[in-house]
């Protein structure tokens, strides 16, 4: 009896039912591939592995499966006039070598940049190669020339409900071949293959987890499930040529229901990734951000001395965020949620409410987009924030001073125009983009074991953090955090986000509270907060003017302030803590402020 938990064919391109179809079709040409194992790779990864190798599949690769059901499942009449593609890949050769087991032509556009060994594949197997130009328009616009002057067939690789049908019957023989497996882990790419293993192993077993494998420079699957909907990159650049192809209207539906979550690795990834099961943000969605920013953030640089690391009996470096575009680390996190945005969306604009940081790194990414930031902003608000976030485009809509006043505000905003709301800290895109911080101090200085971030609403230490435990599980991460404002620290001792009754620091940047998505991340990834005093917090300041020979606000200059604390010394994990990084979190000075602290 067949299991009642399948999708229908109303629903999908595909299902049980045609799959099953397709494997008693397929049967007498393709191979059932093995299942391997290895102790080996066992131990490394920590799992019980078994690998499905498609790479014994006739014509080396999974895509035959797909390409002999389609050819397989043309009528007589259909069959005579043959088959079309556009491809050079292992769906021509795929394509090329079914129609040769049936008889029939197979007309194979491909781009006449292609490798010779590719061109020379899709002969061997039969095909007949006609060339385009590289572009995709001109493949298409050869492909349909063929197709009206042969009257043949055309098979897509992916996007096509034959082409899903074949691909999963890997999941057949596979959950057959290893009926435990409990999870599994497909290549994406136009999503045929795991769009077909996808809806043949929940058929199957509705409470497998179907993952899909991603290279980082082309995520397209990973951002459309972000964004719910089909998101086609600008470019790809990855090692991985045969996953550059984007989800079609047939396959992401299955994609966007049906597959568990998307896990996008670098040309050279560690193995130390975590899953977005668990937090807002992880390393794939950070180095997603960072790919997505680099054409706009700065690399900021990582300074060191030798004075301060005498005063501190410890080895510094210090990540000078207040060297990036907006003054800020703040940018990184506007930039990436800004550039998140499909078309759509980002046409209407942006809105949040804040007059520090975060207001002016979202004023500026969206002017570089060019779209529409509106900034709503306390009236009592310092007039150079209020110039700052002009200065860099931001329509300033001025509410009271009153935090449910701001919200309001906001709120009325976001109902008169449509635009998306961008919070400063309790947002995975903010996460994300915040993130590439440790992506890029951890190159710097690979020797540090300890980073010591600043910590307001979250948003930047849940970055550091996912990043950093990724890159390294042992690195300690501390929060620094001035103690009129310490809720951090409270919300730790507690066990749950305690907020203040009212706050009282130097440090305005550091006046926020956590989130519902930044607290379970400083709850599980951030080992202590240290606790400093705003005279601790002024010395600091005067130290980096001094020194380092820049001016940071008292938010920047807390981490340092925390490294020389007595309370850091009196730590227990003060003695393990021998390479030190710092992130100067930077921030829009005002002057009036700064000389009046240090009158202080």
């Amino acid at each position: 009896m067949e299991p009642n938990h399948t999708k229908s064919s109303d629903t999908y391109a595909a299902d049980i039912s045609s799959i099953r179809e397709a494997q008693v079709r397929i049967k007498p040409f393709a191979q059932q591939t093995p299942v391997l194992t290895s102790d080996t790779l066992d131990s490394i990864a920590g799992r019980k592995l078994y690998f499905k190798c498609e790479c014994f599949q006739k014509g080396g690769a999974f895509k035959f499966r797909g390409a002999c059901n389609a050819i397989f499942s043309l009528d007589d009449d259909q069959a005579t006039k043959g088959v079309v593609t556009h491809s050079s890949g292992n769906h021509a050769a795929a394509l090329s070598l079914a129609a040769k087991l049936r008889g029939i032509p197979a007309y194979i556009v491909i781009p006449k940049d292609a490798p010779k060994c590719k061109v020379a594949n899709v002969k061997r197997y039969g095909g007949q190669v006609i060339f385009s130009e590289p572009s995709m328009q001109s493949r298409e616009d050869t492909a349909n020339k063929v197709l009206q002057d042969t009257g043949a067939v055309l098979v897509p690789s992916s996007n096509d409900r034959r082409i899903i049908s074949g691909q999963g019957t890997i999941s057949l023989e596979f959950l057959e071949q290893a009926s435990d497996i409990d999870t599994l882990i497909v290549p994406i790419s136009g999503g045929g293959m795991i769009s077909g293993v996808a809806l043949a192993a929940k058929a199957i077993n509705p409470a497998i987890r179907i993952l899909a494998a991603e290279p980082l420079g082309a995520n397209d699957a990973f951002q459309s499930k972000s964004n719910g909907r089909i998101t086609k990159l600008s470019e790809v650049n990855t090692i991985a040529d045969g996953l550059r192809a984007f989800l079609g209207d047939l396959t992401w539906p299955i994609v966007r229901d049906l597959v568990d979550d998307v896990i996008v690795v670098d040309d050279m990834e560690p193995n130390h990734t975590k899953s977005s099961d668990c937090y807002a943000a992880d390393i794939s969605s950070i180095r997603a951000a960072q790919v997505r920013i680099k054409p706009f953030a700065q690399q900021t640089p990582v300074l060191t001395s030798d004075t301060l690391d005498s005063i501190a009996g410890r080895k510094l470096y210090f990540k000078c965020e207040c060297f990036q575009k907006g003054g800020a680390f703040k940018f990184r996190g506007a930039c990436n949620a800004i550039f998140s945005l499909d078309d759509d969306q980002a046409t209407k604009g942006v809105v949040t409410h804040s007059s520090g940081n975060h207001a002016a790194a979202l004023s500026l990414a969206a002017n570089l987009r060019g779209i529409p930031a509106y900034i709503v902003v306390p009236k009592d608000a310092p007039k150079c924030k209020v110039a700052n976030v002009k200065r860099y485009g931001g329509h300033v809509i001025f509410s009271e001073p009153s935090m449910q006043s701001r919200e309001d505000t906001a709120n009325k905003v976001l109902q008169d125009t449509g635009a998306v709301l961008v919070p400063s800290s309790n947002d995975g895109r903010i996460i994300s983009g915040q993130g590439t911080i440790s992506l890029e101090f951890l190159e710097q200085a690979s020797e540090i074991d300890t980073l010591i971030v600043p910590i307001s609403g979250g948003g930047m230490i849940s970055g550091v953090a996912l990043a950093a435990k990724a890159i390294n599980p042992a690195i300690r991460i501390l929060a620094a955090e001035p103690l009129g404002a310490n809720d951090a620290f409270q919300s730790k001792s507690n066990g749950k986000i305690t907020k203040l009754s009212e706050v009282n620091t130097i440090a305005d940047g550091l006046r926020a509270f956590l989130g519902n998505l930044t607290w379970p991340i400083v709850r599980d990834l951030v080992d202590d907060v240290i606790v400093v005093d705003d005279k601790e917090i002024i010395q600091a300041m005067k130290l980096c003017y001094e020194i380092l020979k820049i001016a940071v606000e008292p938010s920047g200059a807390i981490g340092l302030a925390a490294v020389l604390s007595d309370g850091f010394r009196k730590n227990p994990v003060y003695s393990e803590c021998n390479h030190i990084g710092i992130v100067l979190s930077g921030g829009n000075v005002d002057l009036g402020v700064l000389w009046n602290s240090f009158d202080k």
